[in-house]
């Protein structure tokens, strides 16, 4: 098997898929590249509304707003591709009346089985929706006060 971190067109999708989310979320985080699994190679896409970890409540990345994971399988074989959702959502202020911490709006992705074109289009797709969902809820999200407003230049 060829080594996934220097196929060329493993790499190229890469660039791209990172290029489409920094036009719609210019001060967004992303990281995209192979990880190793148990099994065979995957395609790792994570991102989040806020660049800086600094800016993330104690520094962990997973307490993004919109922190998101996205995971690809198939590599080996291009022309058939599944990207899936593992963990996606919107952190919001808690509805009224209830006792939760927060709550939560759905930014799901739906899984695709593409060729690594077809993803990298699906995956921009997914980024203006998402766009659009954080600007609907901005003024709703989980403690927004503490956020530079830089973060919210959306291009959606």
């Amino acid at each position: 098997m060829e080594n996934l971190k220097e196929n060329k067109q493993v790499l190229e999708s890469i660039e791209t898929i990172t290029e489409s989310f920094k036009k719609v979320f210019p001060n967004g985080y992303i990281r995209v590249g192979v990880r190793s699994g148990l099994g065979s190679p995957y395609l790792s896409v994570d991102l989040g509304l806020i660049e800086d970890i600094n800016d993330c409540s104690n520094n962990i990345r997973e307490n993004d707003p919109l922190y998101t994971s996205l995971m690809g399988h198939n590599l080996s074989d291009t022309e058939k591709f599944e990207m899936e959702n593992l963990q996606s959502g919107l952190n919001c202020e808690p509805l009224a009346g209830t006792h939760y911490a927060m709550s939560r709006v759905k930014t799901a992705y739906r899984k695709t089985t593409k060729d690594l074109k077809g993803t990298e289009k699906s995956l921009a797709n997914y980024f203006k929706k998402i766009g659009k969902i954080v600007k609907e809820n901005q003024d709703n999200i989980y403690q927004v006060a503490k956020y530079d407003s830089k973060y919210f230049n959306i291009n959606a």
